[in-house]
């Protein structure tokens, strides 16, 4: 639907749903990684990566509702 102008019919491309197939599958994998990292307290980390993994989630979290 991005691909035409508004009011104009679009002719179905099964090639754009392939695109947005593989946007939607890099997007899953991508939140499957974040998600799978978790904070291991009996293993010191700085801050900095502390603090990273915290924001993720409350964005996450955030946006999932």
């Amino acid at each position: 639907m991005l691909s035409s102008s508004a009011g104009n019919d679009l002719l179905f491309d099964e090639a754009l749903c392939q695109q947005g197939k593989n946007f939607a599958n890099k997007i899953w994998n991508a939140h499957r990684l974040i998600q799978s990292w978790e904070i291991d307290d009996s293993r010191p980390q700085d801050a900095t990566a502390k603090q990273s993994l915290i924001w993720y989630k409350s964005k996450f979290q955030k946006n999932s509702i």
